[in-house]
């Protein structure tokens, strides 16, 4: 079942207009979270997978801190892309869950509609980061919090379609969606056991490890005791 998310009670200030209003009035920040939720969700329903034009250069950041923040956002898409590449594994699955062929957790249609040309078995893990670089800006998961971009992509990665309206009913609370998961993949195999119910314990084994990843994430690292 799919829950609602009630209106926000405060409206975004013009920016056009001088203020020292704060953008989030003091004992909201909590609602911050579940608005940038919203707004990543409806920009990946009406998003296309970006596209590169071939001749076109592309300016790099001249602000130190736009570099900082793009290089550690670079490295925690990496890390999440290396979740899932350990998820996934590399084997060639001929059918997976249904008629398709796979590899990388990359359907042959998927490949395909991402500019894969040939075989999706032939596919090299080079080529299927391509692939997963194109659905994380399609997911909207660089916007997101480290643990609550972990679980959306991973779950994009699985089912698009599904990831999309899990991340707008969670609220951006990382166990909802979690716990949606779960329902998802239960109603599956209870609607079609002979096709899904064998994939069961593999798919809450990985949600586990997503409970565990993306805690880890949320924790800040203890200092260093001093010697």
């Amino acid at each position: 079942m799919i829950y609602g998310l009630s209106p926000l009670p405060f409206s975004v200030p013009d920016t056009d207009k001088p203020t020292i209003t704060p953008a989030i009035p003091p004992g909201q920040e909590s609602l911050f979270l579940p608005l940038l939720v919203q707004s990543v969700a409806a920009q990946s329903e009406k998003t296309p997978s970006p596209q590169i034009s071939a001749g076109l250069p592309v300016a790099a950041p001249m602000d130190p801190e736009a570099n900082a923040s793009t290089g550690e956002g670079e490295r925690a898409m990496k890390d999440i892309f290396r979740f899932v590449f350990g998820q996934e594994g590399d084997a060639y699955v001929a059918h997976d869950g249904g008629s398709e062929s796979s590899r990388y957790g990359i359907l042959q249609a998927t490949a395909s509609q991402h500019g894969y040309v040939g075989k999706v078995g032939d596919m090299t893990r080079p080529q299927a980061e391509d692939i997963y670089r194109k659905m994380w800006e399609e997911s909207g998961a660089k916007n997101l919090p480290p643990s609550l971009a972990l679980v959306h992509f991973d779950t994009f990665v699985n089912s698009p379609a599904a990831a999309k309206k899990m991340l707008r009913a969670c609220g951006g609370d990382v166990e909802t969606y979690l716990q949606l998961r779960s329902q998802r993949y239960a109603r599956l195999s209870e609607l079609r056991p002979a096709r899904y119910a064998k994939y069961t314990k593999g798919w809450m084994n990985r949600i586990q490890s997503l409970r565990v990843r993306a805690a880890a994430q949320a924790t800040p690292a203890s200092p260093h005791a001093s010697t």
